[in-house]
């Protein structure tokens, strides 16, 4: 433990002075009750089943994301419910104000019973090692870890910097971390041997009263304190960080997700900035009043950020979905294609121009430019060739080439399609693909020099009117068209799918490719279709796709993007799991235009919606399918105990299954019978 420590540095926080604004962005919920003293959220879990579960200042309650509901306890327990956990092997602990530790069985809380006697002070949290040992912090009494079912205490006399601990958390290769009155402790035990080291001010620390702590997915430890704000430890020195004043208040609670910190403070409510890896430097994006003073903070396994505190429990906005930049009613309208260039620039069309986007100490930055000749011309579509020059498609006024750093621009007189539509370009190395509503061109590149085929002939493509071309890992070209399906091109070769076994789509608007050489095409009526190279999946309502509408098909890193109106599924290729980007998270209305969606190396996605230019970026911890659980069972209508009643006579056959398919935010209660 002494070797993690001396190589551990706080990464301090640097803040740009920005403009700082206000925002609610989610849902409020009220955990009411019969009584004017009102349940106090004290703590927030989500269990296997996903069940996020309240500790609360009345006992333990259970939300569904519609309502809240108590626990039964088998005994009293007069305590405040201060801490909730659930091991490996699915069994649900709870801490409570009095010292009390209980057992989460068949809906019932069920205290434990200790030789030595539960701690006279209140169990703060507890966490699980990867031996299964399951440990406990508590305000006064230092650390508990359980082993057969006796009670052994770690604190000050065996080394532990303070005996008021906040917050425990076990870090995979280090130990039990103990966030503390005077600064964080590691903790464990080998053998019959207590391992304790300390990291205080002494060290570095900026301030010893460390409330909070929060390990992400990649093992990244995070400190919320009392007075220095929030930190990130690394274990080898990068950079030298400036410090900057704190100026939010005590952290109750922080959250790393993605590039963002959600931090609750007792000053300013719940504060989230972006955070930068590279040069170490917070942002503040914005604060949310909703709640004043926050308790706690969640992150469920869909990636929506929860907030606590009174008898309130607010759903944040879904972290990732960010706004790129916002455009006047007219320009939204006028926007038909977007494109993501090598060089880390958005770019996209208004009115005959383009404008480019490019981040800039974290905040996007834009230039826009003029392309004689294309005032009042729709623009429809971009490609960045191996070059960097970028290709310009319109309606009726053909194809530009156009370079942002020389100026320059370059008009292809040829006359390559009829009437010069052009509604799909792509290409890789010296070949160019276009795409119109009478055919394809071809454009090769030789001695600087282009020359041009034209597709006409029905008999290869098989329709004049193509939706996409798309070039593969494999060299071979896919044309999605209007009617005859998908065409491919491989060496010199046309043949099309739908005379193959299995094939589906006649019309089809867009073909990627993911990691594992799967290609998928969305069609018009079909949904999406994932094809191996030798069978075709199909992924349509039935399968849990939102809408059989599609504006639009990306790859989203390792994951698949579809894009609908009002709503974006992602798709997992490995497993055909889905999840999605609801309304109810954002209001979504996308702009359908085929070509206005696109995505970077990094996997982050863009669109257009509504007057907004979005980006969103998929955390690979929140791609899940809906939990299914039994909320109760009934035998004519009346609540049965489901552990005792696993048998019934000849006359007890009008059983009812209510059961929930629990995913966030929305949340289905149906009802099963059998008789």
């Amino acid at each position: 433990m002494t070797k993690y420590l001396s190589h551990v540095i706080f990464t301090c926080l640097i803040f740009f002075s920005t403009n700082l604004f206000s925002q609610t962005t989610g849902k409020l919920y009220m955990l009411e009750n019969d009584e004017a003293d009102k349940p106090r959220i004290l703590t927030l879990y989500q269990n296997n089943a996903g069940l996020i579960l309240c500790g609360t200042t009345k006992g333990l309650y259970w939300f569904d994301g519609f309502d809240f509901s108590p626990y039964n306890s088998a005994m009293p327990t007069n305590g405040a419910v201060t801490s909730i956990f659930e091991t490996k092997k699915k069994q649900t602990y709870i801490g409570f104000s009095n010292g009390n530790i209980a057992e989460l069985k068949d809906n019932t809380i069920q205290l434990l019973q200790f030789e030595e006697g539960f701690p006279k002070v209140p169990i703060k949290s507890i966490t699980e090692d990867s031996n299964g040992t399951l440990w406990l912090g508590t305000a006064g009494e230092g650390i508990y870890y359980i082993n057969n079912n006796r009670l052994y205490n770690i604190n000050a006399d065996d080394g532990l910097s303070d005996n008021y601990i906040y917050k425990i958390l076990y870090l995979p290769g280090n130990g039990v971390i103990a966030a503390s009155d005077r600064g964080i402790n590691i903790c464990s035990v080998r053998g019959n041997k207590k391992h304790v080291s300390t990291y205080t001010s002494k060290n570095g620390l900026p301030d010893n009263i460390v409330r909070t702590i929060f390990v992400t997915d990649k093992n990244e430890l995070w400190l919320g304190m009392q007075d220095s704000g929030i930190a990130r430890f690394t274990k080898s020195i990068t950079e030298r960080s400036q410090k900057r004043k704190w100026n939010y208040g005590q952290v109750n609670d922080l959250i790393a997700s993605n590039s963002k910190i959600y931090v609750a403070t007792e000053d300013s409510s719940l504060t989230v900035f972006n955070y930068s890896e590279s040069n170490s430097s917070y942002d503040k994006i914005y604060s949310d009043h909703t709640i004043l003073k926050l308790a706690c903070l969640l992150k469920d396994r869909e990636g929506n950020i929860w907030a606590a505190g009174e008898n309130q429990l607010m759903r944040t906005g879904k972290p990732g979905l960010e706004v790129v930049y916002q455009l006047t009613p007219q320009q939204a309208q006028q926007v038909h294609c977007l494109h993501y260039t090598k060089d880390s620039a958005l770019w996209f069309n208004i009115a005959g121009n383009l404008t480019r986007l490019h981040k800039s100490n974290n905040k996007w930055e834009s230039e826009t430019f003029k392309l004689p000749g294309f005032s009042g011309t729709t623009i429809t579509t971009l490609y960045e060739d191996p070059a960097d020059n970028l290709w310009v498609g319109s309606l009726g006024k053909g194809v530009t080439i156009f370079n942002h750093e020389n100026k320059k621009q370059f008009k292809l007189n040829e006359p390559l399609l009829s009437h010069n539509n052009a509604i799909s370009i792509t290409g890789g190395e010296n070949i160019i693909w276009i795409s119109g509503l009478e055919g394809v061109v071809r454009a090769n590149l030789q001695n600087n020099n282009y020359s041009y085929t034209n597709f006409t002939d029905t008999s290869g493509i098989g329709n004049k009117y193509v939706y996409d071309i798309f070039c593969d890992s494999k060299k071979r070209v896919w044309f999605a068209t209007d009617g005859d399906g998908i065409s491919i091109l491989d060496g010199n070769k046309f043949y099309h799918l739908k005379n193959m076994q299995g094939y589906t789509g006649n019309v089809v608007y867009k073909i990627i490719e993911d990691k594992y050489g799967n290609i998928w095409y969305a069609t018009y009526d079909k949904g999406v279709i994932k094809y191996d190279g030798k069978t075709y999946t199909a992924f349509t309502i039935d399968q849990g796709l939102s809408d059989m509408g599609i504006a639009g098909l990306l790859k989203a890193g390792n994951y698949i993007a579809v894009i609908h109106k009002n709503i974006i599924d992602i798709i997992d290729p490995a497993t055909g799991k889905i999840t999605y980007l609801d309304k109810a998270i954002a209001a979504l209305d996308i702009n359908t235009d085929l070509n206005t969606c696109t995505s970077d190396k990094d996997g982050n996605i863009y669109f257009v919606s509504g007057t907004n230019i979005y980006s969103y970026s998929v955390d690979a911890a929140t791609v899940h399918q809906p939990s299914v659980s039994i909320d109760k069972v009934e035998l004519f209508s009346n609540d049965i105990e489901r552990a005792n009643s696993n048998s019934f006579r000849y006359n007890q056959n009008n059983l009812s299954f209510i059961l929930l398919e629990f995913i966030i935010p929305s949340l289905k209660k149906f009802n099963t019978s059998t008789n």
